[in-house]
């Protein structure tokens, strides 16, 4: 996979479930959307809920994703602040499918761990593991393509 791969990989349109593990779920849809041939800005809308189901609250995050290089990825927070970096190992039998390495950043005193995996042409996971005084938690984000 080079760099246009990459972008052209994630950009589009993307089915969510969040799986934190406290229970709650999240699903939603993403819109990676081009800002430049290097840029793709990400949308989400979200829905939580709760064990029994019952919803919680409704969200959004926004992001962009810096396709810096054929294997690296730099994402950023709408604050324009660094909020991780993946660097991509990606399959010898298959251009679809890549992990990339543990990218630690700091927020306040909790440490947050996220790793990013490409199952195939239409899917993605990206796990985070939280530790720390304020928060203390995993979660699992599964993507699905939708177009």
């Amino acid at each position: 996979m080079n760099k246009n791969s990459l972008y052209k990989f994630l950009n589009g349109k993307w089915r969510i479930s969040k799986t934190i593990s406290n229970g709650m779920i999240m699903d939603g849809i993403l819109h990676m959307v081009s800002v430049s041939d290097a840029e793709l800005e990400y949308s989400e809308v979200l829905t939580t809920y709760d064990l029994n189901g019952k919803k919680l609250i409704d969200g959004n995050s926004h992001f962009l994703f810096n396709i810096v290089s054929d294997t690296k990825l730099k994402i950023f927070k709408s604050n324009n602040s660094l909020y991780q970096t993946h660097k991509f190992v990606f399959s010898r039998t298959s251009i679809f499918q890549a992990k990339s390495d543990l990218s630690t950043h700091l927020c306040g005193d909790d440490r947050y761990q996220s790793q990013m995996t490409i199952d195939s042409y239409d899917s993605f996971l990206w796990e985070h593991q939280i530790y720390g005084p304020r928060k203390d938690y995993s979660m699992k984000a599964i993507y699905k393509r939708l177009s």
